[in-house]
C-alpha cells in the first residue's frame, strides 16, 4: 500500500468518527481532497467540520445567502476542499454573494446552484475583484452553448477557471475550436470532443499532443481486463488532456482494487477516486506549475460531478423502488 493511499485511509476514518457525516462516496471524495493539505488526519477532519459549520451557517442566513447551495452531502466537499487549500468558508460565502448580486446586473443565464460553483473556484483562485468578476460573467456569456448542450454547472466552472487566470472570452473559444478540430477526427474521441476541447483550452494543452495521449491511453483501457468496464472514453479524455500515461492506468487500476469493493457505480465513481488519489487530490499532474491551479480545479469538478451523479443515482433508485 502506498504512503498516499495510507493516508487516504486515515482522513476517511476520521471524517467517519465524528457526527454528523457524510455518507460513504462522499467522505471519500473528501478524503482525497485533503490529500494534499500538510495537516494530520485529526486535523483535517476538525478543519473541513469548521467550515462544514460555517457553510452551513452562512447558508442558512438569509439575504446574499438565502440560497442553500452547496447542500447535502455535497456541502462535505465543499468544506473539505476548502480546508484542503486553507480557504476560509467566510471567503466563499462572500464571492457567492458578490457573484448573485452582481448577476442581477447581469444579460445572459443564471447562475447554476446560486453560484456555488463559480464562488468555489474564484475563492480558492484568491479574493474576488469587480474586475474578475465582471470577466466571469463576460466568459459566461461566450462560452454558454446552444439550449440542447447546455449544463450550467459545466459552465460556470470553466468561466470562473478562466476568469481567474484572465483569459479573454474569443482567445478560449479560438482554443476550443481547435482542439474540437484535431479531435473531430479521431473516431475513438470525437464523441468526446467537446470535453477534451474544454480541458486543453483550460490546460494550455496542444490538442494534437493529447490525441496521441489518447490513443495510447484508450488502448491500455480496452485492453485491460479490470479497467474495461469501470471507466470510459469520457475519463480517458480527461486523463489525456492531463498527461496521464500508461503506468499511471496502471496505478489508478491497483488503486481501484485496494479501494473498498462496494462503491456506487455512477459515474465511475471508483475510478475517479482513484485517479484523485493517484494525483493526490490533482496537486500532482505532470503539467507544470503554470497550470497548477487549473489542474487542481480540474480534480475539484471532477470530485463534483462523482458526488452528483452518485447523488442522483441513488435518488432514483429510491424513486423506483417507492412506486
Amino acid at each position: 500500500m502506498t504512503e498516499t493511499l495510507t493516508r487516504f485511509f486515515q482522513i476517511e476514518e476520521a471524517l467517519r468518527a465524528g457526527r454528523p457525516r457524510p455518507d460513504s462516496t462522499s467522505t471519500r471524495f473528501a478524503a482525497a481532497a485533503l490529500l494534499p493539505s500538510s495537516r494530520t488526519a485529526t486535523q483535517c477532519n476538525e478543519a473541513t467540520r469548521y467550515r462544514y459549520e460555517a457553510l452551513t451557517s452562512g447558508l442558512s442566513g438569509g439575504g446574499w445567502f438565502s440560497s442553500s447551495a452547496p447542500s447535502g452531502n455535497l456541502r462535505w466537499v465543499y468544506a473539505a476542499i476548502l480546508a484542503a487549500n486553507d480557504i476560509p468558508a467566510e471567503r466563499f460565502l462572500d464571492a457567492r454573494g458578490q457573484l448573485r448580486e452582481q448577476a442581477k446586473r447581469e444579460a445572459g443565464p443564471g447562475l447554476h446552484a446560486g453560484g456555488a460553483r463559480a464562488a468555489l473556484v474564484l475563492s480558492i483562485s484568491g479574493e474576488l475583484s469587480s474586475y474578475t468578476m465582471r470577466r466571469f460573467f463576460e466568459l459566461k456569456r461566450a462560452l454558454t452553448p446552444p439550449w440542447w448542450r447546455r449544463n450550467d454547472a459545466v459552465t460556470d466552472t470553466f468561466a470562473a477557471g478562466h476568469a481567474a487566470r484572465d483569459d479573454a472570452p474569443d482567445s478560449v473559444k479560438r482554443a476550443r475550436d481547435a482542439a474540437i478540430a484535431v479531435f473531430a477526427g479521431n473516431k475513438h474521441a470525437r464523441s468526446h470532443k467537446r470535453e477534451g476541447a474544454r480541458l486543453s483550452a483550460l490546460l494550455d494543452r496542444d490538442p494534437h499532443e493529447v490525441l496521441a495521449c489518447f490513443d495510447t491511453l484508450e488502448t491500455a483501457r480496452r485492453t485491460s481486463a479490470y479497467l474495461k468496464h469501470r471507466s470510459d472514453r469520457s475519463l480517458t479524455m480527461e486523463w489525456a488532456v492531463q498527461g496521464m500515461t500508461r503506468e499511471d492506468l496502471a496505478a489508478i487500476k491497483d488503486i481501484m482494487q485496494a479501494l473498498p469493493r462496494h462503491m456506487t457505480s455512477a459515474g465511475h465513481a471508483k475510478a475517479r477516486l482513484a485517479y484523485l488519489v493517484h494525483t493526490t487530490g490533482g496537486a500532482d499532474l505532470p503539467l507544470g506549475s503554470v497550470n497548477a491551479l487549473s489542474a487542481v480545479l480540474v480534480a475539484q469538478a471532477a470530485m463534483i460531478a462523482a458526488i452528483t451523479a452518485s447523488t442522483t443515482a441513488a435518488t432514483s433508485a429510491a424513486v423506483t423502488s417507492g412506486s
